[in-house]
């Protein structure tokens, strides 16, 4: 009933999202043809699909069905659409305000280009849709990652999905807002605008140091027993979250241990920390110690969000996802522990060998508040790791930016005690740092980024 056909605010339904850019060996023009049937028996439509500009990326477009161009960039782009899709709509679907930012890189920088593809917009009157209008955040565990075709390359996500959006992550207006606002008004002056949105207050939260409650060893890991090789979390039936993997390596000289790790491990010998394996540097090696006698060796690995564009979402898995190598030789007999952090994880005491000496730890802190507002907690301090605020994840944070603080919204938190829980890799237990809540993101650019604006380098 919502449907403009019926009267409703629905002009169309998309389709797909850029299956034109899938490339796979079963993508065929008769799966979109089948979804549009699908969807037409049912009353649903009129269509359309989001699509690259390109042939290559419009080579999937039915007769019928209205082109939304990622992003029309120029007026060459909407007249190939038109070519390629007579008679039907053609608008640009996705124009990007900025884009989003993976961890390492620079801050978030809008795209000055936009605001003059706006005025071409308003001058020729081409339809247009701001992607992302309002910036969001990737609470929990839902930020995603990106990766070439082969799985390398890998970029994950940070927590917050602002994109340089005109409206920022908590609902805060930019300039860049008021720049867009300006330009459309200037083209459509009989046009009668709404008063501008108020930004949602924002407070600062005094610095407070939690507790270290536990080392990593003690949380309450799920036992998944012993296998020949390591298994993937999905295996297990784990989306993301954490897991241990140890096995028994013999005495040796000096060697290197070769583990496919997604996404990141922190390797211990024994009681002796190793270093870490990280994927985002594409190598999987680490050089072990030499041992004068067999000793455990555990992996302790931290997951980002699985590939969520190209055809290597299919195969993108978590924990340790192949055989694992010492000097060349396969290693094999090896036990598993994992945690889905979609819960606090909680303390349980272990007979684990390396507790000891395990970095980081679970922490923990009760936080008085006589208000509660948005905020956004600092920390900037923290290795890295993850933040629950009265039992609500915010989602990752680490050290290497560029994003230090994660955004809480104020229905997460309550007047009287908040329960703040942190767990780190690395954190020093004896000496925690500081927390603080601050009135906005952080926003200063340490290095460029460029804006892409879906063109992937």
């Amino acid at each position: 009933p919502r449907l403009s056909k019926n009267g409703g605010p629905i002009l169309m339904v998309q389709l797909e999202n850029e299956y034109g850019s899938y490339k796979s060996p079963h993508d065929e023009l008769a799966y979109i043809e089948w979804l549009k049937d699908f969807w037409e028996k049912k009353g649903a439509g009129p269509f359309y699909l989001s699509e690259g500009s390109s042939n290559h990326h419009l080579r999937f477009v039915p007769k019928g069905v209205a082109v939304g161009l990622d992003p029309a960039d120029r007026p060459a782009d909407m007249r190939n659409a038109l070519r390629i899709a007579p008679g039907v709509p053609v608008f640009s679907s996705e124009t990007y305000p900025g884009w989003l930012r993976h961890w390492g890189e620079g801050n978030w920088t809008p795209s000055r280009k936009t605001l003059n593809s706006v005025r071409w917009y308003m001058k020729d009157g081409v339809s247009f849709n701001l992607f992302v209008y309002h910036g969001g955040t990737n609470f929990g565990l839902t930020a995603g990652s990106n990766s070439n075709e082969k799985g390398g390359k890998f970029q994950p996500d940070l927590t917050s999905y602002d994109y340089g959006s005109p409206v920022g992550e908590h609902g805060n207006l930019t300039k860049e807002y008021f720049e867009y606002r300006d330009i459309i008004l200037g083209a459509l002056p009989e046009l009668k605008a709404p008063a501008v949105p108020q930004t949602p207050p924002t407070m600062e939260v005094a610095a407070f140091t939690p507790d270290f409650v536990c080392n990593l060893t003690q949380v309450d890991w799920r036992a998944e027993g012993e296998s020949e090789h390591p298994r993937t979390l999905e295996s297990v039936g784990q989306n993301q979250g954490l897991a241990v993997y140890s096995v028994e390596v013999p005495a040796g000289a000096e060697a290197t241990l070769q583990a496919p790790v997604h996404d990141y491990g922190v390797v211990y010998m024994g009681q002796e920390y190793v270093g870490t394996i990280n994927r985002m540097d594409g190598t999987n090696g680490i050089t072990l110690p030499a041992r004068k006698t067999a000793t455990t060796v555990y992996i302790l690995v931290d997951t980002f969000g699985h590939v969520n564009f190209s055809s290597y979402m299919e195969k993108d898995r978590k924990g340790i996802v192949g055989p694992v190598t010492l000097g060349g030789k396969p290693l094999t007999g090896w036990s598993m522990r994992v945690h889905p952090l979609t819960a606090v994880p909680v303390e349980k005491p272990s007979d684990c060998p390396c507790s000891a000496n395990v970095r980081g730890g679970m922490f923990k802190a009760a936080v008085r508040l006589e208000q509660v507002q948005d905020t956004f907690l600092d920390m900037a301090a923290w290795p890295k790791g993850y933040v629950w605020v009265n039992g609500h994840l915010l989602g990752r944070y680490w050290n290497i930016g560029p994003q230090e603080r994660l955004y809480c919204p104020a229905e997460f938190l309550k007047q009287g005690d908040n329960e703040i829980v942190v767990l780190d890799l690395f954190a020093n237990r004896n000496n925690p740092p500081a927390i603080s809540g601050k009135t906005e993101r952080n926003m200063e650019v340490k290095k460029e980024t460029k804006s892409l604006n879906n063109q992937w380098d």
